[in-house]
């Protein structure tokens, strides 16, 4: 459900486990802060700078993850692919990487974009499988065609655990915006249910009746009747 007028770019179609979730963080932060607040006024001398600032960070990056998950769903995921691009070019500028695999790292960042997408298609089944499958076996043969050998098992590894942490692990979190909230599945499937119970209980019912009416007619008549 989106919002009218100006603010039809933020949506409501949120699965209620994610509200429940994004709840129960904002809950542990108020509960941080309050307890923070509290010690700063009964103990004043008690250094809790450091503390205070990892709370505000905290809060910065809930309200961020909050708005990414209320705006529209394109715009949505457009940010969670650029917070992927950017977590894997700054893993990658941590790590030793070979200047031979300049083209193999051009095909990392461009499984990004084709990870989103299959989650804009809410194609499950791609999404699973297209970076722990395809990219993992992908990315060593363009390695080995590139003719050097020395150091591969480690380029390949470091190359495979970023894209893992960095843009497979974040991706699921883009993915809960595709998760659909339940309308009126369960009571449907319980009807149905229910129906066909009934349905079986009547069937069960008239065959029981059909039987007993079979076995008077055929039962033999009482001596001296």
């Amino acid at each position: 459900m989106s919002l009218p007028g100006p603010l039809g770019f933020f949506h409501l179609d949120v699965h209620p486990r994610v509200l429940f979730a994004l709840g129960g963080v904002f809950a542990i932060l108020v509960f941080a802060t309050t307890v923070l607040w509290l010690l700063g006024r009964w103990k004043p001398d008690l250094r809790l700078d450091e503390v205070r600032l990892r709370v505000r960070t905290w809060w910065v990056m809930a309200a961020v993850f909050t708005l990414a998950l209320v705006f529209d769903r394109t715009i949505s995921l457009v940010f969670f692919a650029f917070l992927s691009f950017l977590a894997l070019k700054e893993y990658l500028s941590l790590i030793p990487t070979r200047r031979v695999d300049r083209s193999v790292l051009f095909w990392a960042y461009l499984a990004i974009p084709i990870q989103y997408l299959w989650i804009a298609m809410e194609w499950y089944g791609m999404f699973i499988i297209w970076i722990p499958i395809y990219m993992f076996l992908f990315l060593p043969m363009r390695m080995v065609l590139q003719g050097e050998t020395g150091g591969f098992l480690r380029a390949a590894g470091t190359l495979h655990w970023g894209l893992m942490t960095m843009v497979f692990s974040i991706s699921h979190v883009a993915f809960l915006l595709v998760l659909r909230a339940p309308q009126a599945e369960l009571p449907v499937r319980m009807t149905q249910g229910g129906a066909g119970a009934a349905a079986a209980s009547g069937t069960a019912s008239r065959a029981r009746a059909g039987s007993g009416s079979a076995a008077s007619r055929t039962a033999p008549p009482a001596p001296g009747a």
